[in-house]
């Protein structure tokens, strides 16, 4: 059985108050494709659900605020490292552990950054465009987040990348440009 959801409005986000999304341009060029070619072949959109790459002055992905989170919490005498995200109290209670935003201002924790910036050498920068809040959205979700690439892979797809390992070598890459102290210190 084949299931097909077709929105009445496909570019629900795209919107004159947002800025361009070269996604849906990719969509409509298909669209058009598609149907100029009579419907001969299908296609399917897939969107990542969370970025975890390299990126300079790009701090929309999972881990460069993470990293960040992880050094800075090691630094600070006699913590542990907290999950800032999700805790569940009660079936029907939910809540952020920590509240970055508020976290990345107190005192202590900008001494923590200074000192891991001064002892390594690391960009400012990589602090200051830390996106404390987006890292919290993504922590913080209170809803499953589900996605298959089956439809994907039987249409040909056949690319892998395990999950740790895109970690651990983004934080290298993150370690070489000196936006985050070495690994494993």
């Amino acid at each position: 059985m084949t299931v097909t959801f077709k929105s009445k409005r496909p570019y629900w986000l795209e919107q004159e108050d947002r800025p361009p999304n070269f996604y849906y341009a990719q969509q409509r060029i298909l669209e058009k494709y598609t149907a100029d070619d009579h419907n001969k072949w299908t296609w399917v959109v897939t969107y990542p659900q969370d970025v975890t790459g390299f990126a300079r002055a790009n701090f929309m992905n999972l881990a460069t605020s993470l990293g960040l989170y992880c050094a800075v919490s090691k630094e600070l005498e006699g913590s542990k490292l907290v999950f800032p995200g999700n805790e569940f109290k009660q079936p029907s209670e939910l809540f952020c552990q920590i509240d970055l935003e508020k976290w990345d201002k107190r005192p202590e924790v900008i001494k923590a950054w200074e000192t891991l910036r001064d002892r390594y050498n690391l960009d400012q920068a990589a602090w200051d465009g830390a996106t404390w809040g987006f890292l919290g959205f993504l922590l913080g979700r209170n809803y499953s987040c589900v996605a298959s690439m089956s439809k994907a892979r039987k249409l040909g797809w056949t690319g892998y990348a395990d999950t740790w390992d895109e970690f651990e070598h983004t934080f290298q890459e993150l370690e070489k440009v000196r936006m985050l102290p070495p690994l494993w210190t």
